[in-house]
């Protein structure tokens, strides 16, 4: 029964976004405002807050290391499996290999199971993804989709640009020199919470209609795509076992282990496709992670059944 109570709100709102863009109840336009809602105002507060208020300690830093480099360990063997797939999309292949669609997907999921007692725990396993996504995987991204050189200044300008990056830093910045509790212990804290928790209170919510209302198949795909999501299990499934026997130490109970199960199991990231311009790639990284969709809820409901019935 636990299991039905955590996926039912989950499986309605995927479908009712399925729906609205089937039957056009929302806009394609109508989706993107509320997308922009989520990517630059609710999912940065959360993150803010989150990160301010963490406890931040040698646990949390192995945490951020290690999932680091699991990260650029995926990328790495992305790169070393282009053999296996053909034109173009083998120099898109890294892409869909490495990263985890943490905001709009993972922590909506977790959420849903943790409640927002332990939320802080899944922003602390998708620190480093954070960090890795909005300071090497868009700006690599970016220069093989329009075959340029390597630049430090185009990874910097896509992290410095981007709404989730900032919230990340400053709450970290917050966090780490004591700000957050003078401001939660001030008078200005007491109007801070309310404020905060007006704009976040639809967000998962709204995180999932948009997942179902972005859920695209193309037949012409299927047979890449499905390739694709293959090799990702598999590097998940072994990047993600490594990474928990490295930090066994650091994953002190059930809620911690969650984040990390979770975190391992989602799709890559959503925003690809708005970060090439190669029509091709769009088609293919909005496909890849439309089925994985299905591979992270199969996963999800999985976790809610051993960890939590």
């Amino acid at each position: 029964m636990k299991t039905v109570q955590v996926m039912l709100p989950v499986l309605i709102m995927i479908v009712m976004g399925a729906i609205f863009h089937k039957t056009e109840f929302i806009s394609e336009k109508g989706m993107d405002d509320i997308k922009k809602y989520i990517t630059k105002i609710a999912l940065p507060v959360t993150i803010f807050h989150a990160m301010a208020i963490a406890t931040m300690n040698r646990d949390t830093a192995m945490i951020i290391l290690v999932m680091f480099l699991m990260l650029s360990i995926a990328m790495v063997i992305g790169f070393l499996l282009r053999p296996f797939m053909k034109e173009p999309y083998k120099n898109y292949l890294p892409f869909m290999i490495t990263v985890f669609e943490g905001g709009m997907f993972s922590y909506p999921l977790y959420q849903n199971l943790c409640g927002d007692t332990y939320f802080v725990n899944i922003v602390i396993v998708d620190i480093a993804g954070c960090i890795f996504g909005f300071g090497i995987f868009y700006g690599i991204l970016a220069m093989v989709d329009q075959k340029l050189k390597f630049s430090v200044k185009t990874m910097a300008k896509t992290a410095f640009t981007s709404p989730t990056f900032l919230a990340v830093v400053f709450g970290l910045f917050m966090n780490l020199t004591g700000l957050m509790k003078i401001l939660l212990n001030s008078p200005v804290g007491n109007l801070y919470l309310p404020v905060k928790e007006i704009i976040t209170a639809p967000l998962t919510a709204m995180i999932l209609l948009v997942v179902g209302y972005s859920i695209k198949l193309d037949k012409s795909l299927f047979v890449v795509c499905i390739k694709t999501v293959v090799m990702r299990c598999i590097v998940m499934a072994v990047l993600g076992f490594a990474a928990i026997m490295v930090l066994k130490n650091s994953i002190q109970d059930i809620y911690m282990l969650t984040a990390f199960l979770i975190m391992f199991i989602t799709t890559p990231t959503f925003s690809a496709p708005g970060f090439v311009k190669n029509k091709d790639a769009a088609s293919y990284f909005a496909m890849t992670t439309s089925i994985y969709v299905f591979v992270t809820i199969i996963g999800y409901a999985v976790i809610s059944m051993v960890l939590f019935s």
